[in-house]
Parts: structure tokens; sequence; C-alpha cells
């Protein structure tokens, strides 16, 4: 597969020539989620990481190479199926910012747009973010904070101008957490899917158990009480054709329309799809790309 000359001289003519096409001198290659690259995953792994290492040896005085993404995958992934990589890279950590700096950065995108938010509500921002934060792996830091910036003015705009005020625009703790998530008509017409449905009734005992959860978590967090745990994991259970798959497709739907998934989708999956190439194979399919959706084994 890599014997090919002009396959090796194309990826090292592609990686050079976004240094300097003319002169191959100075500059820096930035490769965002390095991992990509594994040769675990991808055919032409092997051969790009060869080329960076060439380029990082014969070209470590003019060009600077930097690797980025998650330190155990970037381990696992890269510097595992090559040795000689890590010695040439100095690891440098950007670790997760700490409550206190999101809400720095949420009061500087503030100021910086003209948006005047009060103590208050900057307390709800932080302990929201914190939260968020201690998912652990995947959260985004300051694009979680941008992210929810944007959502938050969007809202404050709209009130604003329905006033027809004049002045700078106050964000308010309804604008950060949203309208009161249990009061809305896609949530309504999922439910009365469900309740519609023949027999079932503890399953829909524990779906409306949660919907009434969010509503009560809704205002504590407006008092700035601690909210109870909402866990979304379900086991369900039963003889082919009694609404299983039916009942999970709403359930995506009620998820999304409380604000708890992002996407409501309902991704189909069977054990199989997670086993390796071969048996007792370690592989198995990434769950992050999963994120936002509602995954159905």
């Amino acid at each position: 597969m890599y014997e090919d000359d002009d396959k090796i001289d194309q990826v090292s003519f592609s990686l050079l020539s976004r240094v300097d096409t003319n002169q191959r001198q100075g500059g820096v290659i930035f490769i965002d989620e390095c991992y990509d690259l594994a040769p675990s995953t991808n055919p032409d792994g092997k051969l790009i990481l060869a080329e960076i290492m060439n380029v990082a040896e014969e070209y470590r005085d003019t060009v600077t190479v930097i690797l980025a993404g998650y330190k155990d995958d970037v381990d696992k992934e890269i510097f595992a199926q090559n040795v000689g990589m890590a010695s040439r890279f100095e690891t440098v950590a950007f670790n997760d910012f700490s409550e206190t700096q999101l809400e720095q950065i949420w009061r500087l995108m503030c100021s910086e747009k003209d948006y005047v938010c009060n103590d208050k509500t900057c307390s709800i921002v932080r302990r929201r973010l914190g939260r968020q934060s201690k998912r652990g792996k995947g959260f985004g830091n300051a694009r979680t904070v941008r992210n929810l910036f944007t959502k938050t003015a969007m809202r404050a705009a709209d009130r604003f101008c329905a006033t027809k005020k004049r002045g700078n625009i106050e964000i308010t703790e309804i604008d950060v957490l949203g309208p009161e998530p249990s009061s809305n008509s896609a949530l309504d017409a999922a439910l009365c899917e469900l309740d519609k449905m023949v027999g079932i009734p503890q399953v829909k005992k524990s779906i409306h158990g949660i919907v009434d959860m969010v509503g009560k978590n809704y205002f504590r967090e407006l008092d700035g009480d601690e909210l109870d745990p909402v866990w979304l994991n379900r086991l369900f259970v039963g003889n082919p054709g009694t609404g299983k798959t039916t009942v999970a497709e709403l359930y995506g739907r009620i998820l999304n329309s409380l604000g708890l998934i992002s996407k409501g989708e309902v991704v189909y999956k069977t054990a199989s799809d997670f086993m390796g190439q071969y048996v007792g194979g370690m592989y198995c399919t990434h769950l992050c790309c999963f994120c936002g959706v509602l995954l159905l084994i």
C-alpha cells in the first residue's frame, strides 16, 4: 500500500506546501484531532505520519509542527503506533477552565457586545457551565461559553426589541435558561402520542416523571439551588410488538424538546455493530459520534 512513490511525493508536497510552496522554509503546520490519522482506522495514516516525522526532523530549524487533540487518544492512536514520534514533540497541556474562569469569559463576552448581566445571572451561568464541565472529555470550554452566549443574546435581543426600549440590552436569568421546558408544543405533541398508546402505564409514568423532574430543576436553577440528577439511560424489556421501538422514538423527541439532547434523532444499532472486525478484536465504534442523539441498541 505504501510503495507508491507518487503517493508519497504527493503527501510530502501537500504538507510542505502548507508552509511555503516555493522555499519550503518557515511556518507552522497545525494538525488538529491528529488521531484521525491513526493507522488502525485510516488506511493512509501510516504514510502521512511518516511524512510528518520527516518534516519535523528535516525542517526542524524552520518548520514547527503542532499536533493537537485529546492526550490519551494521541498517546494510544499516534505515539503508540510510532514510538519515534513522542521524542520529537514536547507536550504542552491545555487544562479545562475552572468555573471562575468560565464566568470571566462569559463576562468578557457580555462586555465586548455591550450586554449587561447582573451578578445573579452570572452565577447561574457559572453553575450551568460548571455542571457541563464535570462531564469530562468533550467539554468545549470557551466554545461552550460562546454557544451559550450566542443563544442567550438572541433571546435577550428579541425580548428587548419587543419592549421598544433604548440603551444596552440586559441579560436575564430567563434569557440564559430559556422558557420553562415543560411548556412547549413539541413536548405536548410527543406526550399526547405517548398517552394515546394502549397499555404500558409504567412506561408512561417513567417518562412523565422525567418531564416533572426537569420542570422542578428549572425553578431550582432559577433559585440557585442544586439540581436533582436526571438519569436518561433506560433498559426496555418486553416481547416483540409491545411498543419498545415506538416509545424509543417518542422518548427521543421528548428529551429533545426538554433540551436534554440536542437532536432528538434515534440511531438504531445492534450489538454486532459494536464488535471488532475479527473474533476477540478490541475495536469498537466510537460512541462520541452519537452525541446529541438517542442510541437504540
